[in-house]
């Protein structure tokens, strides 16, 4: 991802003007940034209208060639002659890029199941989220905790993929009080700031968030279509323009501080307390975070006596450290998508060599079917390094798996982007579980 991609700022404020679409242009050689748009009804567009996608499109690609990514590429209702209406969009067909992740009339608690795959199969490295208009519309003020963990969720799940991506978070947009959503339209300004306490929680150097309003000086009774909840053509330029000056104002952050040795916090997952048997699923807060699709577990556990040897009480399961561990469990086969991860305030040096080390546990036959397990070492976005399945511990232990990277053995370019530990399973068979414990990752 180029750290030019708008090359001429006093031309790129002079487009912000509402109605100032452009026509692609042609680009010398550049690295092409992938950007996937996650969202509702306002992201995927229809009944005539193409979203505020397609106005963005085509900003963006005058100054940057831009890959809009997603697994889905059509309108609510199809792809018609008047959806959208050919007159308000006239390149929607020859030359707009359509792909998308947006579900028109889906909560955000229903989007973010569907989020980590998504990012797995298109890899991007701009993340555009805005979700929970459908909370709010159906569910009132109980929409507003929802969707703010769901969207927390959903950042986890992006960077469970792409570690470094870029993030940017929409404010959901008014609600008009004659709307079928009425019921939600007084939540909104809770829900924004809900999301905001989200954004300021999930900062990370390596992987900034940003918070975007395009709500300042959005006029529902001019901005709206007569439904009173998503855009007109008007209201699809404002989202758009917030969205530009979002990605123009903070794509270029200070690099994150280095440091002599890598530094893992909570390597051995004792941070929240637990008693002799407990589990913590998916814990909000931490340096450890989680990425999953489908019907997966994944958290924190104190495991007793009846998974691992030694484990009973508050001892320490043989071949681990400490008393609790991380762990993965998948319940569907056909998911096999799910991770844990941690994003270091450390960078990648090409010139060092890096040694990670992780306790793998195997559980007693009453705890589940072994699920094998991968280690990856990422700068960036980058895997620089993986082993999967080297070892098979002992049922009811742990063992130690050691990853080596050899100095000079990644791209130099990669120098100054943050080291990610991402652990994961690679089973592909439904209810089979792998623990982690104990991470070690040194340097020199």
């Amino acid at each position: 991802m180029g750290r030019a991609m708008f090359r001429c700022r006093t031309c790129l404020l002079a487009l912000l003007a509402p109605g100032a679409l452009i026509a692609p242009a042609a680009h010398a050689a550049a690295q092409v940034t992938r950007v996937l748009p996650i969202g509702d009804s306002i992201t995927q567009g229809g009944n005539g209208h193409a979203s505020w996608r397609y106005r963005l499109w085509f900003t963006l690609s005058r100054f940057q060639p831009v890959d809009f990514v997603g697994t889905r590429r059509e309108l609510f209702g199809g792809d018609g002659p008047t959806n959208p209406v050919a007159s308000r969009y006239p390149f929607y067909w020859s030359a707009f890029d359509r792909d998308h992740e947006a579900y028109w009339g889906w909560r955000a608690t229903a989007i973010e199941p569907r989020v980590h795959a998504a990012a797995i199969a298109t890899q991007p490295d701009v993340v555009l989220v805005m979700v929970g208009t459908n909370d709010l519309g159906l569910d009132g003020a109980a929409g507003v905790p929802l969707a703010a963990a769901a969207l927390g969720r959903i950042i986890d799940d992006v960077r469970a993929a792409r570690p470094a991506a870029r993030v940017y978070v929409g404010l959901p947009l008014p609600i008009s009080p004659s709307s079928g959503f009425a019921g939600g339209a007084p939540h909104v300004p809770a829900l924004h700031q809900a999301y905001a306490a989200v954004v300021q929680s999930k900062q990370h150097p390596a992987a900034p968030l940003v918070l975007v309003d395009a709500t300042f000086g959005f006029e529902p009774h001019v901005d709206m279509q007569p439904d009173g909840i998503h855009p007109n053509q008007a209201g699809e330029q404002h989202v758009a323009d917030a969205w530009l000056r979002a990605l123009w104002l903070t794509w270029t952050p200070p690099p994150p501080p280095v440091r002599p040795q890598p530094v893992l916090v909570d390597p051995s997952f004792e941070a929240i307390p637990l008693a002799d048997g407990q589990w913590r699923e998916r814990p909000e807060h931490g340096p450890w975070r989680f990425g999953a699709t489908g019907a997966a577990a994944m958290g924190v556990h104190d495991p007793s006596s009846a998974l691992y040897f030694g484990a009973g009480g508050e001892g320490t399961p043989s071949g681990a450290q400490g008393s609790q561990a991380l762990y993965l469990r998948d319940f569907d086969a056909a998911t096999g998508t799910l991770a844990a991860f941690q994003t270091l305030a450390t960078t990648f040096d090409p010139a060092r060599s890096y040694i990670l080390t992780v306790a793998v546990g195997r559980r007693l036959p009453v705890g589940g079917v072994f699920g094998g397990f991968r280690i990856e070492l990422l700068a960036g976005n980058t895997v620089i390094g993986s082993i999967e399945d080297t070892l098979v511990p002992v049922a009811g232990t742990f063992a130690d798996a050691t990853l080596h990277v050899a100095r000079n053995h990644a791209p130099v370019g990669l120098a100054g982007t943050a080291l990610t530990v991402r652990l994961s399973l690679t089973a592909t068979a439904g209810e089979v579980a792998t623990d982690f414990d104990s991470v070690r990752l040194l340097s020199h």
